[in-house]
């Protein structure tokens, strides 16, 4: 018995002191903003080297997430420490495979697991999970990711940056350019990063942030960057990542420069002036924050993005620019409008790619309305702005009785799909009114009938014995002489003079009551004109002045018909009274640019003299002759 438990706990021994076999998924964080890209790490422990690994990029249901493959690197780990009197040693070979994973919305995406071989066995992956947020939303601190992260590449990977500078941990600071894509289309946004490492124990003093650009392309400005901490190669570093989008303006190959950064170190030994022999004792001895400072410049690497221009084939007629991926909405306020009321139908293109070369979408089935330039605004989900919102705010009037308001189109290049798509937005149910159709649906009286023509026949006379006819000695005198007031002279001739009287006076209460009427209304207009004087000379605001033009214009021609609101359409009346062609085409130019700055997307802007007075001329011209 004593035997066979002794060979089973050498067994257990021996077992514990192999090396295990075992492959980790592992994620830098588990929470991420849109846009802003993570690390995944496969690694393979005491392993043969895997065959199929997933390359160039790994799929992701529901097209959430952007998986690419960043290198592959070995190394060996070997440790060693006591434990009961006796020395204990493990060693293990590693094989990380690291992708980049770049959140394209928000949700809760899981990365699938896969099969892979490796000395001729099926190894199956863990799957990893990521949360995506909103640029608002809280994102916890990266933890620290696996050791060699993208460091030492196998023979097929690319030549990892040089060493610029020797250090028996590892090299003191190195700089990469991590681009979103290798190929682009001409006008496409491209996401980049700029990552600086400098090493943990490297005292730093005045770093200055790095400059970004070239020729060929357009890049985002650099903001604030972010700082992280990261093991490299077993060697614990600071990073600071810059991120930014570049947009290719030419075709070919367009070369991404190096970048640089630069800053100052403090490395041990005495400041310059100083006697040698405190140089040599602060080396041995190095005081914090004590030492010679080094100027440095940390720089990236030269890349190659391929430029290729968008296809001819399939481009749709209203296609203006746009590259990426977007989604259309249209919404539409108020859905009932009385006449000359406008309608704001707004649409909304969310989505990732290049904003601000984007169009406004072009309406459909606009007939019957007034269409002005669309007022735009852009909300950002990232710190690049290559993912976000753009809203577009048509105004329209509606020129006769509408029911929908104008449909939508909006056509975009999808380079994941390498073609174009065109959205479509069905027009929006509303009920509006139009100026030229006021009044034509109100309801009428029926006609009345006519009576018959021809002679009437007499009614009937009442019997003598119907209790509702009337007494015989009612209807004329009696014997004793009394006759009915209704029928007596003094009477009658009271009621005709009254009635008289009556005819006379109505037409001049008529008129005091008009004139009273009008006073007041000649009164409100005329305070309508002596305001809009006012403005005309004091503002120096375009909308207003040209607001305060059309109403003096349209309080003038209410002058002219002595009441107030008696003018429904002024374009209407100025056709019908100004013959002059030119001169009503300049009356007209006033009432279309108050429209044009009331609804349409450009601003009023400050307001040029020569125009105030031209502006202000014609409206005398016009107030002198139409009075």
């Amino acid at each position: 018995m004593d035997m066979r438990f002794l060979r089973f706990a050498a067994a257990l021994f021996l077992l514990s002191m192999a090396a295990r076999a075992d492959v980790v998924t592992q994620i830098s964080r588990p929470v991420a903003q849109v846009g802003q890209p993570v690390a995944l790490v496969y690694r393979f422990i005491n392993t043969p080297e895997p065959e199929n690994m997933p390359e160039p990029s790994i799929f992701v249901p529901g097209d959430g997430l952007a998986i690419n493959f960043q290198g592959a690197n070995r190394q060996s780990n070997f440790s060693f420490g006591f434990s009961g009197g006796r020395i204990q040693n493990n060693s293990e070979s590693v094989i990380e495979f690291n992708y980049s994973v770049t959140p394209l919305r928000p949700g809760k995406f899981t990365i699938p697991g896969f099969e892979v071989r490796a000395g001729g066995q099926q190894i199956r992956t863990k799957p990893a999970v990521l949360e995506v947020v909103a640029p608002a939303g809280y994102v916890p601190p990266a933890t620290v990711p696996p050791p060699g992260a993208a460091r030492q590449p196998m023979q097929a990977l690319p030549v990892p940056p040089q060493p610029q500078r020797g250090g028996a941990d590892g090299e003191a600071f190195f700089g990469e350019l991590v681009m979103g894509a290798k190929t682009a289309y001409v006008g496409e946004v491209v996401p980049v990063e700029l990552r600086f490492y400098f090493r943990g124990d490297l005292p730093l003093s005045n770093l200055q942030p790095p400059t970004f650009g070239g020729d060929g392309f357009t890049a985002v400005p650099l903001g604030e960057p972010e700082q992280t901490e990261q093991m490299v190669s077993n060697t614990p570093y600071r990073v600071f990542t810059f991120r930014s989008a570049i947009t290719a303006v030419k075709t070919g190959e367009i070369t991404i420069p190096q970048i640089k950064m630069p800053g100052t170190v403090i490395s041990a030994g005495a400041p310059p002036g100083i006697d040698a022999f405190f140089d040599q004792f602060f080396r041995n001895m190095p005081i914090p924050g004590m030492g010679r400072q080094e100027q440095i410049e940390v720089t990236t690497r030269e890349k190659v993005l391929q430029v290729v221009p968008l296809p001819k084939d399939g481009r749709p007629a209203n296609f203006s620019g746009a590259i990426g991926q977007f989604t259309l909405e249209a919404t539409a306020t108020p859905r009932k409008a009385s006449v000359g009321e406008p309608v704001t139908l707004q649409l909304s293109v969310s989505g990732r790619g290049n904003f601000d070369a984007m169009a406004s979408p072009v309406l459909t089935a606009d007939e019957g309305w007034r269409t002005y330039a669309p007022k735009e605004d852009f909300t950002k989900t990232d710190a690049i702005g290559f993912g976000g919102s753009k809203k577009f705010d048509f105004n329209l009037v509606a020129r006769s009785n509408r029911t929908a308001t104008p449909g939508a189109e909006f056509s975009y290049f999808d380079p994941s799909k390498k073609g174009y798509v065109t959205l479509t937005s069905a027009p929006i149910p509303i009920d509006a009114a139009g100026r030229e159709t006021a009044g034509s649906d109100q309801d009428t009286l029926p006609p009345v009938s006519a009576a018959p023509a021809g002679p009437q026949a007499a009614p009937a006379a009442p019997s003598a014995d119907d209790v509702a006819s009337p007494a015989a000695s009612m209807g004329k005198a009696s014997a004793f002489g009394f006759v009915p007031q209704l029928r007596s002279p003094w009477f009658l001739r009271i009621n005709l003079a009254l009635l008289a009287s009556f005819a006379l006076a109505l037409p001049i209460l008529l008129w005091l009551r008009r004139r009273a009427f009008k006073k007041v209304q000649t009164a409100d207009l005329e305070k309508t004109l002596r305001q809009a004087r006012a403005t005309l000379q004091q503002t120096s605001d375009r909308s207003e002045f040209y607001t305060a033009a059309a109403n003096f214009l349209q309080a003038q021609l209410e002058m002219s018909h002595s009441q107030s609101g008696s003018v429904p359409d002024t374009v209407a009346e100025l056709q019908r009274r100004i013959s002059n062609p030119i001169e009503r085409r300049d009356l007209e130019s006033i009432l279309a640019r108050r429209d044009e700055l009331k609804y349409g997307g450009g601003a009023g802007g400050g307001l040029d003299p020569e125009e105030r007075r031209s502006v202000a001329a014609l409206l005398d011209k016009f107030a002198a002759h139409h009075e």
